[in-house]
C-alpha cells in the first residue's frame, strides 16, 4: 500500500512545514507508521522536538470524523479540572486539519498537535504507579463529566463502539479468531469469554449514565506526565468514540491485563475516578467484562500490526496468558 511508502508521507511532510511557516526552521522526522504516520517535527537549530506531525491513513477516519475530534480536544483542554489534552496546533492560516495530495494522488489529512517534554506512563512502572492511576481515574471521571454535559456532543461525528464492532462479526481491526497461531484449547476457552461478554453486555445495555464520548486508547503509552510541571496529560485521540464509561478503565491497562498488579490498579483507578463521579455497583461489576474484552480486541489487532513496539514487546506467550486471563474471567476469579 502507498501509505507504508515511507516517501510519499515524508514528501507530505515536507509539504506541510510551509503551511505552518517551518519550511527553513524545522524538518520531519518520521516517528511511527500505524494507523496513522507520525513525524516529530526538529527544530534545525536547537534539536528539540516543538511539534508532532500526524497524517492520517486514507479511509481510516473521515473529514467529518477528525473535526469532531479536534472539536472535542479543544473543549477538554478549556473545560480545566486537571484535563490537559496535548492542544492542536493551527497552521498559518488558522486551519487545524490540512488536505494535501500525495504523489500518489491519494487526499491525506493532516493535523500539528503540541509536543509534550516528558515521560510516557508505560515507562514509570514503579512504586508511584498506584499513585498514578488513581491521578488518571480522577482525570477519566472529569472527561466523562465533560462529555456527557457538552451541550456540541449531538454534532459530534465518530465512531459507536458495540460487541460486534470490537470483537464480534463487524470488526475494524480484524478477528482474532484469525490468528494462526491460537490452538484449538486456546480457541475453545476464548470463544467462550466471548460469548459471556457479549451476553453480559446486552444485559448491561445503553444509557446516558453509562455510555457516551470516551478517549477509547488510554493505554499507558498515550499517557505523559509532563516535565516542566510533572502533570498528567493525555494524547491520542485518534481512536476516540462513543462507548461504555468504564471501558476507558480497561484501554489503561492494555498489554498487561493479566499482570497480578491489575486489582490494585483497578482499585485505586476506581478512587479517583469515584472521588468526582458516582459508579452504580453493576458499572464497577462490568470492568472485568470490558478488560477480556479489549485483551480479546488487542489479540486481533497485533496480528495487523507485526511491526509495531506493543506486539515485539508482548507477543512471546500472548496466548498462553489470553487463555489463562479468559480462564479466569469465566471462573469469575
Amino acid at each position: 500500500m502507498a501509505f507504508e511508502d515511507r516517501t510519499v508521507t515524508d514528501r507530505i511532510a515536507g509539504r506541510v512545514l510551509p503551511l505552518y511557516g517551518w519550511q527553513h526552521t524545522h524538518i520531519a522526522k518520521m516517528i511511527m507508521v500505524s494507523e496513522n504516520a507520525s513525524y516529530a517535527i526538529i527544530n534545525r537549530m536547537t534539536g528539540s522536538t516543538d511539534a508532532v506531525l500526524r497524517i492520517s491513513r486514507p479511509g481510516y477516519h473521515t473529514l467529518a470524523e477528525l473535526v469532531s475530534e479536534v472539536r472535542w480536544i479543544d473543549a477538554l483542554a478549556g473545560y480545566g479540572h486537571g484535563i490537559n489534552p496535548a492542544k492542536v496546533l493551527p497552521s498559518l492560516d488558522r486551519s487545524c486539519i490540512r488536505s494535501i495530495i500525495g504523489d500518489d494522488g491519494v487526499e491525506y489529512y493532516c493535523i500539528m498537535f503540541e509536543y509534550i517534554n516528558g515521560v510516557c506512563l508505560e515507562e514509570c512502572i514503579n512504586e508511584k504507579i498506584l499513585e498514578c492511576f488513581k491521578t488518571l481515574g480522577h482525570m477519566t471521571a472529569w472527561m466523562h463529566i465533560q462529555s456527557a454535559s457538552w451541550k456540541d456532543i449531538v454534532s459530534i461525528h465518530r465512531m459507536h463502539f458495540n460487541y460486534e464492532n470490537i470483537i464480534g462479526e463487524q470488526v475494524d481491526w480484524g478477528r482474532w479468531q484469525d490468528r494462526k497461531d491460537i490452538d484449538r484449547c486456546s480457541a475453545y476457552v476464548m470463544s467462550e469469554a466471548s460469548d459471556i461478554i457479549k451476553l453480559r453486555l446486552s444485559d448491561y445495555g445503553i444509557n446516558n449514565a453509562n455510555y457516551g464520548l470516551i478517549h477509547a486508547d488510554m493505554r499507558l503509552a498515550n499517557i505523559i506526565i509532563a516535565n516542566d510541571d510533572n502533570s498528567m496529560r493525555v494524547i491520542d485521540f485518534d481512536d476516540c468514540g462513543f462507548g461504555w464509561f468504564v471501558s476507558d478503565f480497561a484501554s489503561s491497562v492494555s498489554f498487561m491485563e493479566e499482570r497480578a498488579i491489575v486489582p490494585y490498579l483497578k482499585d485505586a483507578w476506581l478512587n479517583g475516578y469515584s472521588a468526582v463521579r458516582t459508579l452504580s455497583d453493576r458499572d464497577i461489576g462490568m470492568i472485568d467484562t470490558f478488560v477480556m474484552m479489549r485483551r480479546l480486541q488487542l489479540t486481533a489487532w497485533m496480528a495487523g500490526h507485526p511491526e509495531s513496539s506493543p506486539v515485539k514487546l508482548y507477543k512471546e506467550n500472548w496466548i498462553k496468558n489470553t487463555k489463562t486471563l479468559a480462564h479466569k474471567y469465566l471462573s469469575g476469579e
